[in-house]
Formats: structure tokens, sequence, C-alpha cells
């Protein structure tokens, strides 16, 4: 009866113990090489971006005048580095979560790896509407002077907030935002 109470909980906690050691420094050891590797991936993809001049490209367009708005500075290689690194730990999160059998964390990485796609659209559709909305108020400020209307930069401004808004709203509703008013 002793032996029943108090050896087989502990052999059981044993056998468990001895199970989950291995699991546990494999996904430690998991985890260090795939930060190696987000650290890498990072650095890869911010040479890239730098080699093929986004930041030019974006400083052509105005992009980088809206980011100085916002007290931050234009650095697009870093931006997109910095998304694949977190990219990259939430896969290694989510493989050493599996290793340890915590399905339930798994569930919760799962949802967020799928988050990323749609929340990179919304990205997209915002910087392009940036993009749309200064070449329209540029083209119908330019359309009301040449018809010698005074009001030139109001209907300008009001292009580019209609724009604005449409992108704004289409980005929302990307993200899954009931935007029905």
């Amino acid at each position: 009866m002793f032996n029943q109470v108090f050896f087989s909980p502990a052999e059981e906690l044993w056998q468990r113990l001895r199970d989950f050691v291995p699991s546990f420094v494999g996904a430690i050891l998991f985890l260090v090489a795939g930060w190696l590797v987000a650290k890498i991936v990072a650095f890869l993809i911010e040479r890239f971006v730098k080699l093929v001049n986004l930041d030019s490209l974006l400083r052509k367009v105005k992009f980088d005048r809206y980011v100085e708005k916002m007290g931050l500075r234009l650095n697009s290689g870093k931006f997109f580095g910095e998304i694949a690194y977190l990219v990259v730990i939430l896969l290694v999160l989510l493989t050493a979560s599996d290793i340890l059998g915590l399905m339930a964390f798994s569930s919760f990485l799962l949802s967020i790896i799928g988050f990323i796609p749609v929340l990179a659209a919304a990205a997209f559709i915002l910087i392009f509407a940036v993009i749309a909305a200064d070449f329209v108020r540029g083209a119908v400020k330019a359309s009301a002077m040449a018809a010698r209307l005074h009001l030139a930069k109001l209907l300008g401004t009001l292009a580019w907030w209609t724009v604005m808004i449409f992108g704004a709203v289409t980005a929302l509703r990307q993200l899954g935002v009931n935007t029905a008013l």
C-alpha cells in the first residue's frame, strides 16, 4: 500500500521528467539556432533592400515626408529586416512550442502568423494610397491652376483627402474592420 501511494506517483513523475528533458533541451537548441538564422535573414534582407535602393525610390515619391512627420527616419532596409526577423522568430517559437507539446500556444502563434500577410497587405494599401493621393493632388491642383480657378490648392487638398479616406477604408476592410457607416 505504501509503495503504491508513494512510489507509483514518484515513478510516474520521474518517467515524465525523463521524457520531457530531451524535448526541452531540443527546444532550447532550436531556439538558439533559430535566433541566429533570424539575425542572418534580417541582415541579408536589410542589405538587399539597400542594394535595390528602395529608400531613394520612396524619397522620389515623397514618402519620406510622411515618415518624418511621425518622428521617424526613413530606413526601409532596417524596417523590412526587422519584419523578417520577427516572422522567423515567430516561426521558430511555433516549432519550439510544437516540440514541447504546447498546443494552445502553437495555435495562438499560428493565428498571429496567419494575420501577418493581411497586415502587410493593409500597409501596402496605405503606402499606395499616400503615393496616389500626392499624385492626384498635384494633377488636380495643376489642372485647376491651368483653368485659372482660384481654389486650386483647396481642390487639390480635397482630392488628396478623398484618395486617403478611400485608401484608409480599404486598408481597414483588409484588416477585417467593419467600415459601414
